[in-house]
């Protein structure tokens, strides 16, 4: 398995660490200043500060949940102020697998639910490795919100495979599908699979759209705009932010995502370490952006794929502060 090479490797290197660590002090402690060379001292700083590194976007920042906020107006003319009508809790990418299991999915629910959003959005991905164990998303059903939880599913809620071969993203008689849709059912939360919901909030009404994984070739847009009998604003959910690229031409106010996880490791000033899995290129790994006059917000992920680490992009609960239009 992947996350077993990964985890392999990490405390490969881990050990080696310790191990050199410890040599130079067990040399310090015998012979003193004498070893403190220039050279012995910069690899002595290399190593504590690498390994302090891996540990900890290994072990540590991968089990914090932060909640980022974000104010987002949908109206066209936003020159006033206001207070928002709409809170959403986004959260994507849980991945339960090797790596996040039942308890961390319970602490993120209890969080959730602590910030009291209008409406919950789950953006796909639960599962990650050959064999996940589903039933640690079982505390998805204490998610609570007035306006309702809803989800989507994701590449990984499809296969564990990368690729993007169109037998692996089939919907009836995918066991891995199934199972993900099972605790969904048993959680009573809605798939929104190319559909959309009517919503209303503070006497404004809208409607919240959610399309199939993009990579399945079954994303299918005109599926909710054509359910749009009145110019309504429209909130689209889909896992892959390069959805964009047909929803600024649908008239979408305001698309979400996520699979990105941020880039999972960035550095400062540099950003995202590993390329994203999308079109959209490096520079769209998390937050707002506006393409024309749709609006996409990508979430950074609330888990891991590839390996265990996170690096200066915690676990996230996106809290959307949303100004909607005036009908």
């Amino acid at each position: 398995m992947p996350s077993l090479l990964f985890d392999a490797a990490i405390i490969g290197f881990l050990t080696i660490d310790m191990f050199v660590i410890g040599v130079f002090m067990l040399q310090f402690f015998k012979h003193g200043k004498k070893i403190m060379t220039s050279l012995a001292f910069l690899l002595f700083g290399f190593m504590l500060i690498s390994g302090g590194v891996v540990f900890y976007g290994s072990f540590i920042e991968p089990q914090r949940i932060v909640v980022m906020e974000q104010s987002i107006d949908l109206r066209k003319d936003a020159s006033t102020t206001m207070p928002h009508d709409l809170s959403i809790a986004l959260v994507s990418d849980f991945h339960v697998g090797p790596y996040k299991k039942k308890d961390f999915v319970e602490k993120a629910v209890t969080k959730i639910n602590s910030l009291k959003p209008d409406m919950i959005l789950l953006a796909g991905d639960f599962a990650f490795g050959d064999e996940p164990p589903f039933e640690d998303l079982e505390p998805l059903k204490n998610l609570s919100a007035p306006l309702g939880v809803f989800a989507i599913l994701g590449n990984h809620d499809y296969t564990e495979s990368n690729g993007r071969d169109p037998e692996d993203f089939a919907f009836e008689g995918n066991e891995r599908v199934s199972a993900i849709v099972e605790q969904l059912e048993k959680a009573h939360i809605p798939l929104l699979i190319n559909e959309v919901r009517l919503l209303e909030k503070n006497g404004k009404k809208f409607l919240l759209g959610g399309v199939d994984e993009i990579w399945s070739g079954r994303a299918d847009l005109l599926a909710i705009t054509k359910e749009r009998a009145e110019p309504l604003p429209t909130i689209l959910l889909a896992h892959n932010p390069d959805i964009i690229y047909e929803a600024r031409n649908e008239n979408i106010y305001l698309a979400l995502a996520g699979h990105t996880h941020g880039g999972q490791i960035r550095l400062p000033v540099w950003g995202s370490v590993p390329r994203l899995p999308t079109e959209l290129g490096r520079h769209y790994d998390r937050g707002l952006f506006s393409f024309g006059e749709t609006q996409l917000f990508i979430t950074s992920g609330i888990g891991e794929s590839g390996p265990r680490a996170r690096l200066f992009v915690s676990p996230e609960i996106a809290l959307l502060k949303v100004i909607l239009p005036d009908e």
